[in-house]
């Protein structure tokens, strides 16, 4: 089966490069490697089309029957088959008729029965690959590496997921409308070979003649798709400039110049989708053409060597023949047009499977793997049921670096600190000190390029990701609001919290006087236009959160930054009040926010500067004084 299988693929890459530019053909024998998990459609849409050829072949016969029985001959001259006898012989003219007219209708009917079951199986196969490409790309959006997701483009994602999915979703459509195509005209095409040498010849003739006048055209068609697929994400990104820089845009008084920047952007797509339709246009008439010029030179050849003798030509054969090559003129006209609509999908079929094939190599993805290895045995749980009760137990960066790509200052540099279990651990410094970096690195959304993260005994990279995801709790400056209830977004859509529960949350992140102004309280909707929230109030959302979950690492990343200082006191007092058991990394920029923490560490250009508790930083001098004293005058001039 391996070896029938690597000899297909080997002809359909000389065909692909025949008919096709070589950067399609690398795309398109991608997809017949993905197309090959629905080989039972492909199957039965084979199947489909030989039997409407059959069916052809039957109805060619029943209208050679119906002049015989107009003309009363006897016989149809098929040449290399002999003579067919009338199967009507013996019935009155009329009856014969109506027998052959009913017969032809018949097979008739039941050959559109066929194609209907064939283009039916051909959507429905449309349909299913398109969803599995956007499962797929939410695939690769929600569980790959996150340094290489958060990297891209939001709207280049949100593009592939969505019409470039629906276009890979056309493609496997017209892919297997050239499929069954391509077996009608070579079941045609056998049958000429057999009976009919010339008509064979008249076929192979359009076939060849089709493909070298088109070609150049089709080309040109590809080369228009990638452009036009560049230009669709062009616009997509700068239509998203203009929506989440809106306020910007408005205050400086920008908009007309981004509008004549969209503007330009939807003229070039629309000349893009002009000259597309121009040489589509051309393209239909003229294979059509091409083809009945064919099939008359074909029918010419076949009289001119009937010549004299009636015993090769006769009308009945001349209509067995012309029905025939007029039923093949159908699927060959249509070869160019599912080749064009091939090839007007070849940007996005390229760029996606591309996309995919360069998440499918990443070493370790978030579900947990790593180097194919599989999920890592060790569970997270276990140590955190031990409770990490000694020093050599706590979470240890050990000689930790990293640096960002295309950055060549380090974000963080051989830096080793531990955090003990159970404690309140605060992290300062200035902006670019490396700060987030240490949380990506905690939370396993980057990897370090050297050093080692262990909790306990156990290197992180050896613990299963979920799993140690599930202890961890993190608020973030800037929380996203997703579109959902109240309730929805601080379960995160898990509906195995009660509403007691959900509203004890609510309450111990002093969020419980804006949930209960709204009219529907914990149902309302969020993340729409209806209901926006300030700053402040998305943060205690997230607290809510993380109240809800319980967690035995808490990371707070600016988490109280839109707080008031007293409203920001009485939060981080509830936070160590509730989660006693809990250990707790406070990232921070005011210094309000810290106090009580039980150790702290003062970061600046990735390395790691001072360390101690509150008192002995402000008994002696240093950046930790300094930031302090600065933030002290700044408040005060407020």
């Amino acid at each position: 089966m391996e070896l029938i299988t690597n000899f297909l693929m080997r002809i359909l890459k000389w065909l692909f490069t025949i008919f096709f530019t070589k950067d399609f053909s690398i795309a398109a024998l991608r997809m017949v490697v993905i197309l090959s998990e629905y080989r039972a459609r492909f199957i039965i849409v084979a199947m489909l089309s030989v039997f409407a050829v059959f069916l052809d072949m039957l109805s060619a016969l029943a209208v050679g029957a119906l002049l015989l029985a107009v003309d009363g001959s006897t016989t149809i001259v098929v040449l290399n088959v002999g003579e067919l006898p009338n199967p009507l012989k013996g019935l009155e003219q009329n009856t014969a008729t109506i027998y052959c007219i009913l017969i032809i209708v018949g097979f008739q009917l039941l050959r559109e029965v066929s194609l209907l079951g064939n283009e039916l199986f051909v959507r429905k196969l449309a349909i299913d690959v398109g969803a599995d490409f956007r499962k797929r790309v939410s695939r690769v959006a929600l569980f790959s590496s996150f340094e290489n997701v958060v990297d891209m483009k939001r709207n280049d994602l949100i593009v592939y997921g969505t019409n470039f999915a629906a276009g890979v979703g056309t493609f496997a459509m017209e892919f297997s409308r050239l499929f069954g195509t391509s077996i009608i005209i070579c079941a045609y095409s056998m049958f000429f070979l057999i009976t009919e040498p010339i008509a064979f010849l008249a076929v192979i003739s359009i076939a060849l003649v089709l493909v070298v006048l088109t070609n150049r055209i089709l080309i040109h068609l590809e080369e228009l798709s990638h452009v036009a697929r560049d230009v669709e994400l062009t616009y997509y990104g700068a239509l998203q400039d203009s929506v989440s820089g809106l306020r910007d845009i408005t205050i400086f008084g920008r908009q007309k110049i981004f509008l004549d920047k969209i503007f330009q952007i939807i003229n070039q797509f629309k000349t893009l989708q002009w000259k597309t339709t121009v040489f589509q246009s051309i393209l239909t008439p003229l294979q059509r053409s091409i083809a009945l010029l064919c099939l008359c030179l074909g029918l010419v050849g076949v009289v001119a060597l009937a010549g004299e003798d009636n015993s090769l030509i006769d009308s009945a054969r001349l209509v067995f023949i012309l029905f025939l090559l007029l039923r093949l003129y159908g699927p060959l006209s249509q070869l160019n047009v599912t080749r064009s609509g091939l090839l007007s999908r070849a940007g996005p079929v390229s760029t996606i499977v591309t996309f995919l094939d360069g998440f499918g190599g990443n070493n370790r993805d978030d579900m947990g793997a790593k180097d194919g290895e599989g999920v890592s045995s060790i569970d997270s749980n276990v140590l955190f049921e031990k409770g990490l009760p000694t020093e050599n137990e706590s979470i240890l960066f050990q000689n930790i670096s990293f640096s960002y790509e295309n950055n060549t200052n380090p974000a963080l540099f051989d830096i080793s600190f531990s955090i003990s279990t159970q404690s309140t651990t605060a992290i300062v410094g200035p902006s670019g000190a490396g700060k987030s970096t240490i949380v990506d690195l905690l939370t396993c959304l980057r990897r370090p390029m050297s050093g080692a993260i262990y909790i306990g005994d156990i290197n992180l990279d050896d613990l299963d990701v979920i799993n140690w995801r599930e202890k961890i709790a993190t608020i973030h400056q800037q929380g996203h609001i997703f579109n959902g209830s109240i309730a929805d977004n601080i379960t995160l859509f898990r509906d195995d919290y009660s509403r007691e529960e959900i509203r004890e949350a609510v309450v111990s992140a002093n969020f419980v006087d804006f949930v209960d102004s709204m009219p529907m309280g914990l149902e309302t909707r969020l993340g729409g236009p209806d209901i926006p929230l300030s700053g402040g109030q998305r943060q205690r959302l997230q607290i809510a959160r993380a109240f809800l979950v319980k967690p035995k690492l808490l990371i707070l990343d600016e988490a109280t930054s839109a707080q008031d200082a007293l409203s920001e006191e009485m939060l981080l007092r509830s936070i160590k009040r509730d989660f006693p058991a809990s250990t707790i990394l406070v990232i921070a920029h005011r210094f309000s926010a810290i106090r009580e923490a039980d150790h702290i560490m003062v970061m600046d250009k990735g390395r790691i500067v001072d360390a101690g508790d509150w008192q002995s930083l402000m008994q002696r001098p240093g950046l930790f004084k300094s930031l302090f004293d600065a933030q002290s005058l700044s408040a005060k001039s407020e």
